[in-house]
């Protein structure tokens, strides 16, 4: 995963451009000295001491010349390999770079066919060449020190010419000026002239800046400068976080990138339905920004089913409009797959807003006008089967699923009788015995009162016994 820098932003470019396989090379040492002057390629050629001339060249523009000197761009702490080999300032067998077609030295100057976005960033590179550097006074008779643009900004990188990485750290300057839209540019002319250490400091700049915004901008640069390790890395991250790319970025793509894109979804471990639904509205808009792409191809390009078996409501009818423009022709030859996207486009639709919205009537009526019309009918006929046969299709569903729903309230009901009946029985039982513990208890109760008279009757005989007894001894002692 990322890492988060100190300010707390949270950094995803490192998981996919690391700076493993880059060569790190640094330009060759230089004296310093406190006694200085100014020196740099933006001043006057005929006071700033140059001794060599660059010769800028585009398809577009006039040449541009810009005034260098010899020893900083070969010997200075941000050197050229190129220039360092050019000014034999590198032993050894001469470097591819030195024969390459687009970059052509004489005896005073050097001449450099570039694209235009690398003419415009140009001067950046000679900043970065020219930032830290010294010429010794054996060189131009006096000590002179170079200053590169103002605006340079410090970006802590380590030397390989150091065995202990935290001995030997020291600063790569590139330019604020430095962007999302000039980076790669950049990079390419670091790789150009052989400029290792500027490479590096891009490479760094570029793995914090790659994000889900920038993702598509990078991929595209890449794709434009052939630079495939940086499109790729760009490209696996835009796969693998679709859904939180920037929409307004993936918009910028050329469509044979977003082709190229949208075919990797399918290899990736992300993808989901609520993806398929994201792409569908991002292709939209897509179509929507370039209506110079709309064709039947691109259009079944950018929908493929494997990609996208979802598409939203909204894009739905989208497509459906885009499909009625179709060129006739067009629609002929892609008829199978249309018949596809159309009945995707339909079941979204359904599903979104019902099919009881759906009226067989006017969707009959409008093909019908249109087939006596003889206008588009063969299109006409494939939306309006395939909104029926969606719209068919949903309704058996609902009815299947409504049956089912009844089926289950009956097999309710049915329980719940079995339930009454027997909560009735067991009632009944209890009834039952309710009536048992009553005739019980009067039958206890009438005990009970026999008892009490029998007893009563006991005791009244006893005392009568008694009582008698007491008399008849009465009158004996009497008498």
């Amino acid at each position: 995963m990322g890492s988060f820098e100190n300010d707390g932003q949270y950094v995803v470019g490192e998981s996919y451009f690391t700076l493993d396989d880059e060569t790190i090379l640094y330009g060759a040492d230089s004296d310093e000295s406190d006694e200085s002057m100014i020196l740099s390629w933006r001043g006057n050629p005929k006071t700033n001491r140059s001794d060599w001339r660059l010769v800028v060249v585009t398809k577009n523009h006039k040449p541009r010349t810009y005034y260098v000197h010899r020893q900083i761009l070969s010997q200075g702490p941000q050197s050229s390999k190129y220039f360092r080999m050019l000014f034999g300032s590198s032993k050894g067998t001469p470097s591819k770079l030195l024969k390459r077609k687009d970059i052509t030295s004489n005896s005073s100057s050097t001449k450099i066919d570039l694209e235009e976005q690398d003419a415009k960033n140009f001067p950046d590179f000679l900043d970065y060449l020219y930032t830290g550097a010294s010429i010794s006074s054996s060189s131009c008779g006096s000590t002179v020190a170079t200053a590169a643009s103002s605006t340079m900004t410090a970006i802590q990188m380590h030397s390989t010419k150091s065995r202990s990485s935290s001995e030997d750290e020291h600063n790569i300057c590139i330019g604020e000026t430095t962007n999302t839209n000039n980076a790669v540019s950049l990079r390419h002319l670091s790789r150009l002239f052989g400029c290792e250490a500027l490479t590096l400091a891009i490479n760094k700049f570029i793995q914090r800046d790659l994000s889900f915004k920038t993702g598509p901008i990078y991929f595209k640069h890449a794709r434009e400068y052939k630079d495939e390790r940086l499109a790729e890395a760009a490209k696996r991250l835009c796969s693998e976080h679709f859904e939180e790319i920037s929409v307004k970025s993936l918009l910028q793509l050329p469509i044979d990138l977003l082709k190229e894109l949208i075919e990797s979804l399918n290899c990736s471990e992300s993808k989901s339905d609520s993806t398929s639904l994201v792409l569908s509205e991002v292709v939209y808009l897509y179509l929507e920004h370039h209506p110079r792409h709309i064709s039947a191809a691109n259009l079944l390009d950018l929908t493929n089913s494997l990609t996208m078996p979802r598409i939203g409501p909204e894009p739905a009818i989208g497509f459906t409009a885009l499909v009625k423009d179709l060129d006739s022709k067009d629609t002929i030859i892609h008829w199978i797959r249309l018949a596809d996207l159309c009945k995707r486009c339909a079941d979204a639709v359904v599903v979104e807003f019902g099919w009881r919205e759906f009226s067989v009537q006017s969707a009959l009526n409008e093909y019908l006008d249109a087939a006596c019309a003889n206008r588009r009918s063969q299109t006409d006929s494939l939306l309006f089967a395939t909104s029926f046969a969606s719209a068919l299709q949903q309704a058996q569903s609902d009815h299947g699923s409504v049956k089912k729903r009844q089926e289950g309230l009956e097999k309710m009901v049915v329980d719940l009788k079995k339930s009454v009946e027997k909560l009735e029985r067991s009632n009944q039982r209890k009834d039952d015995q309710i009536e048992a513990q009553k005739t019980a208890l009067a039958e206890s109760r009438r005990s009970n009162v026999y008892l009490t008279k029998k007893l009563s009757e006991i005791k009244q005989q006893k005392y009568s016994h008694v009582t008698k007894r007491m008399v008849s001894a009465m009158k004996r002692s009497i008498s």
